[in-house]
């Protein structure tokens, strides 16, 4: 999820279409994550091909898994975007003028207080 789209959903309560492709990449990159990969702790480390996540039992507990991962980063998004707003605006300020940042100007940036 991009910053564009958690500002969109934070202010606006939905997406921009200019954001409309990460949810799809999320999920995709979840799912992979569950099956690929063995990272939830419910579903273990065992995989999952592709075939079985359509009308399974195995798809049903996957789709569970993605979703539990994909709201639980949509929650942690969105408290980061919250608790860092301040920090978000002076680096858009900074870019609109300037366009290209230093790695030792985005630091100053971020280490500013309001």
């Amino acid at each position: 999820m991009t910053i564009s789209q958690l500002r969109s959903i934070i202010k606006c309560r939905k997406l921009s279409n200019g954001t409309s492709g990460d949810p799809a990449h999320a999920a995709s990159t979840a799912t992979n994550m569950v099956c690929t990969y063995g990272m939830d702790a419910e579903q273990g480390l065992a995989t999952v091909s592709k075939d079985e996540l359509f009308n399974s039992e195995a798809g049903e507990r996957v789709r569970s898994a993605v979703n539990r991962i994909l709201n639980k980063e949509m929650e942690n998004a969105i408290r980061l975007i919250s608790e860092n707003t301040d920090k978000i605006d002076r680096l858009v300020e900074a870019l609109i003028q300037k366009n290209h940042l230093a790695e030792q100007e985005i630091d100053a940036l971020l280490r500013e207080k309001e």
